[in-house]
């Protein structure tokens, strides 16, 4: 077993060893020249681990360099079935008196030809030609009001779904900017000859009235973990990374071939898999509730 303790420049690594019938304490010091070097990660989502048989050790900041690189998101023209967004719809806020507007009007069932807004949005909604308007979430006002409820509701008579969001209304900051989600609309449109969808999402961006307009997007699932630093995992997915640092780099594919086995499968809670070693972690919180239980 080891533990590992950086105290300025230095990082202290102390290891325990069996010998016979005692235990020997190792203590070993690495002198780190640019930021925290790591050596061991308890958490999946911190830095890694980077240990050659060199003791190569990458530190903090490389590691922090590499992960500023990487893309958070991505959006492409086109998905794997075409257009990557919804050809005749977007997606409005509208600020909170024209969204009062709409949502009175809307609720009294006032038919669309007959929805007076503001001058500027009306002749929008004429211009692109709005067939249709809807919340974007359609309940969100009526379950909000209900929670609001749920501290002066007695504890008995609690459902066990309103006994967990209580909780979490207790736990939240009092001061936390709830988002106006009501105030969403989608928007479906009927374009005319030379009209774009993403010029009408501009216009209705930059109208007075509206706090933002976006295409209605679609998103596509990648069966990539949301590990960060998967991209150094070159077991996994090799394509010649230069990782550890200062290293030649790897030999491209040379690797489990991981992305390739999960579009067949992505495994699932009833595969037990079986760690030949020591050290294993059980209160890391992948694992702790994960652990094999033998019964037998």
């Amino acid at each position: 077993m080891s533990s590992v303790e950086k105290r300025g420049n230095k990082l202290w690594v102390c290891g325990a060893v069996k010998i016979g019938g005692g235990m020997a304490i190792l203590f070993f010091i690495f002198w780190i020249i640019m930021g925290a070097g790591v050596i061991h990660a308890r958490d999946s989502l911190g830095p890694g681990q980077a240990i050659s048989d060199k003791f190569n050790v990458q530190s903090l900041f490389q590691a922090r360099q590499r992960y500023d690189k990487w893309p958070r998101s991505m959006v492409f023209e086109e998905t794997s079935d075409g257009r990557a967004y919804i050809e005749d719809e977007i997606i409005v806020k509208y600020k909170e008196q024209t969204a009062a507007v709409i949502t009175s009007k809307l609720s009294h069932r006032q038919a669309l030809k007959d929805l007076r807004l503001t001058d500027s949005i009306d002749r929008l909604h004429q211009r692109f030609k709005v067939k249709k308007i809807e919340p974007l979430f359609k309940d969100f006002k009526a379950k909000r009001g209900r929670y609001e409820k749920l501290p002066t509701k007695p504890e008995k008579q609690l459902t066990n779904e309103e006994r967990r969001n209580s909780n979490r209304l207790r736990q939240a900051s009092q001061k936390a900017d709830l988002p106006a989600l009501d105030r969403i609309y989608k928007i479906k449109l009927e374009l005319g000859p030379g009209q774009s969808l993403k010029d009408a999402s501009a216009a209705y961006q930059n109208d007075p009235g509206v706090e933002y307009a976006q295409l209605n997007y679609k998103y596509e699932l990648f069966d990539l973990p949301n590990d960060p630093f998967f991209s150094l995992q070159w077991s996994l997915d090799n394509q010649s990374q230069e990782y550890p640092p200062n290293l030649d780099r790897g030999s491209l594919d040379s690797d489990i071939d991981a992305p390739e086995a999960w579009n067949l499968t992505t495994g699932g809670s009833d595969i037990v898999v079986a760690v030949i070693d020591t050290g294993v972690d059980y209160n890391h919180r992948d694992l702790d509730d994960n652990i094999w239980i033998n019964e037998d």
